[in-house]
């Protein structure tokens, strides 16, 4: 009867850990598209996404540039924006197509513009 009460002391620590665990990491990688942006012919597309919350409280933002060639995904760039502790907004975020490639210039308050140069191939 004591090992029965034991398991299931134990089980019961085990689930409320790993619902601690997922309350914690779900709103930390949670993606919020912040822009996209299609290229006029190719069929490219340049989606930024926000990874989680700005750190609390004058902290940077993770943020992640997608560029698909229709479903497919051609890269993948991680970066971050210290905007004093703000969500990055479009305005933010310039995009230019050229012919192989995509450049996308992300500007924030307290550092120096991020430059990003993704290849279409």
């Amino acid at each position: 009867m004591r090992k029965h009460r034991l398991w299931a002391a134990a089980g019961a620590i085990l689930l409320f850990a790993a619902g601690i665990t997922g309350l914690y990491f779900r709103p930390a990688l949670k993606k919020t598209k912040l822009m996209e942006d299609v290229q006029s012919e190719g069929g490219h597309a340049l989606t930024v996404y926000m990874i989680g919350d700005p750190d609390f409280p004058f902290g940077a933002v993770t943020c992640r540039a997608v560029l698909r060639e229709g479903d497919k995904i051609l890269a993948a760039e991680d970066f971050s924006l210290h905007n004093d502790g703000k969500v990055p907004s479009p305005e933010d975020l310039q995009v230019s197509w050229q012919n192989d490639r995509v450049i996308l210039r992300a500007s924030s308050e307290e550092a120096d513009d991020v430059v990003l140069i993704l290849n279409l191939q």
